[in-house]
């Protein structure tokens, strides 16, 4: 199962040939791709929620998205 419990499809090498510049990849070069990627976010969520948590702690977050919606405009 994914991380917080959430489990997400897995992609096939057609789905990532709808992107610019993967069109022509073989299925075993496209697999390999797909296996890349889901190791790195493996790797990057927990980074990534636990520096969410610090700032929500800090009450920066409230910040940063005020900041975000400043910089979005009316």
């Amino acid at each position: 199962m994914g991380e917080q419990g959430k489990e997400f499809p897995k992609w096939n090498a057609d789905k990532l040939r709808t992107f610019k510049g993967f069109e022509n990849y073989s299925d075993e070069r496209a697999l390999k791709v797909i296996d890349s990627i889901d190791k790195l976010a493996r790797i990057l969520l927990p980074i990534v929620i636990e520096n969410i948590r610090l700032h929500e702690q800090s009450g920066q977050i409230q910040q940063l998205r005020e900041g975000e919606a400043k910089d979005r405009g009316p």
